[in-house]
């Protein structure tokens, strides 16, 4: 998580984003995101949520800003 909700300034009007990465080949078609979108909005008092992929990163004034505020939720599994 990165963003107002990661770090703690957060408004009723404001959404979660939430930086994903999927293991190569396993990645969810755009149906599939939608639904996963809608899920993690359920899980978050259904709040929006903005679905972030580490490509983001590759601008380094997104990148510095983002790592800054980065909040691991589900961190990758151990040896996957």
């Amino acid at each position: 998580m990165f963003g107002s909700a990661a770090v703690g300034l957060e408004t009723p009007a404001s959404d979660v984003d939430l930086l994903v990465d999927f293991t190569p080949g396993q990645a969810p078609g755009a149906f599939e995101l939608v639904d996963l979108r809608d899920a993690l909005s359920r899980v978050f008092d259904g709040r929006p949520v903005d679905l972030a992929f580490p490509g983001i990163l590759d601008n380094p004034y997104r990148r510095q800003a983002i790592e800054s505020q980065l909040r691991p939720l589900f961190p990758a599994a151990a040896g996957a």
